[in-house]
């Protein structure tokens, strides 16, 4: 970062840091396709990552989330006539600072 004062003295200050995003796997368990069609489904799955505390799903613009206890989650999801695609995703940041 450069900036100038008031009085245009020039001052300069630079650090680092370094992000890095772990490969977390999310596996979903249920619903099942051999499920039978229901109007309210249980979205059941694992997290590979137990330092991992939530997850976020959305179907159609709507978000959900649900808590992650022992690498497991579940939630409720309301279904829509037709196709209904789910998304689940969760991040961890790994922020490393330089010295």
């Amino acid at each position: 970062m450069t900036g100038t004062s008031p009085k245009y003295q020039q001052a300069n200050s630079s650090d680092t840091a370094e992000v890095g995003i772990d490969e977390i796997r999310i596996e979903i368990t249920s619903p099942k396709q051999s499920d039978p069609p229901a109007s309210v489904v249980t979205l059941a799955g694992t997290v590979n990552d137990l330092s991992i505390s939530k997850v976020m799903i959305t179907m159609f613009g709507a978000l959900f989330s649900a808590d992650i206890i022992q690498g497991q989650f579940s939630h409720p999801i309301p279904l829509s006539p037709g196709e209904n695609i789910i998304t689940v995703q969760s991040l961890k940041l790994k922020v490393s600072p330089s010295v």
